[in-house]
């Protein structure tokens, strides 16, 4: 079962104080309370559980915490979360409206040593394109939340993990992208530890990869 990890309520309160306080934009999440609210059910029920767009590494730290109680459970996050920060809200305004929203930079910063560390499973686009029309309103609750992502993500991930962190080009971009997360959704028997295909020969590649790298 997969679950977009926010807490609606918190959200909504916050929005209205926010307004009543004149902002144009928020910068606030409840997203790790709506993860715990779901991991520990899961854990209770043993259900195999997905957590959509995770954006703060706090979040990864409770997934991490499951995985080690011998929890299926498996997490996401986008290029926008690992790449953009609530600073460039300045600049790009409503174009930076997302759920879950932008986070710190510091934030930003921590989920990327969750990529190699596997506690991150795989990276996706959360394509979700807006006319421009329900992106340029100054207010940003007046506009629509969402943003396409289909067609930058490869160039995206591409460009800072290869251009930018000298990984192959058959590296992160390419076991992240399209071959990890068709091998974590095969079907498996309920509680399986591991998939049919063999992880452990992907986990070997990623290796040898990063080893390439280091020695370019």
């Amino acid at each position: 079962m997969g679950f977009h990890a926010e807490n609606n309520v918190i959200i909504e309160a916050l929005i209205q104080k926010y307004k009543n306080q004149g902002k144009t934009y928020a910068k606030a999440h409840s997203e790790t309370l709506a993860v715990i609210k779901l991991l520990e059910p899961a854990h209770w029920t043993g259900i195999t559980l997905h957590i959509y767009h995770a954006s703060h590494p706090r979040c990864l730290e409770l997934i991490r915490w499951f995985k080690g109680q011998g929890m299926d459970v498996t997490a996401e996050t986008c290029p926008h979360y690992l790449l953009f920060n609530e600073k460039h809200m300045d600049k790009i305004q409503a174009f930076g409206k997302i759920n879950p929203a932008l986070r710190s930079k510091e934030a930003a910063e921590g989920l990327r040593p969750s990529l190699l560390a596997e506690d991150i499973d795989f990276i996706t686009s959360d394509h979700s394109p807006r006319l421009l029309e329900r992106k340029t309103n100054p207010n940003v609750f007046e506009n629509s939340s969402g943003g396409p992502g289909l067609e930058s993500i490869l160039p995206l991930m591409y460009n800072a993990a290869v251009v930018g962190r000298g990984l192959s080009v058959v590296g992160l971009p390419v076991f992240w992208l399209p071959i990890r997360p068709a091998v974590l959704g095969s079907a498996r028997p309920r509680g399986s530890p591991e998939p049919p295909f063999p992880l452990k020969a992907l986990r070997g590649k990623m290796a040898h990869c990063q080893n390439e790298a280091g020695r370019a």
